[in-house]
């Protein structure tokens, strides 16, 4: 079995730029979250859960790279 992890969820902020940054707003983790059953879905209900239920945009950065590499 792989090993759970944590994910940050920024909402309610905004994009800066030079260097590239995500500006106040809030700050949610959600745990326990298991790679085999990692999937958009699961992204989607944590999106709804958070209190939004239509949305237009999602980003996400990879894991290990700073926002202006991995956004």
């Amino acid at each position: 079995m792989d090993e759970l992890f944590t994910v940050e969820i920024y909402h309610q902020g905004h994009f800066l730029e030079n260097p590239v940054r995500y500006v106040e707003g809030f700050v949610n983790h959600v745990d326990d979250c298991d790679p085999e059953k990692w999937s958009k879905l699961e992204v989607e209900d944590i999106v709804e859960r958070l209190g939004y239920p239509k949305y237009k945009l999602l980003w996400y950065r990879i894991p290990g790279l700073g926002l202006d590499e991995g956004l």
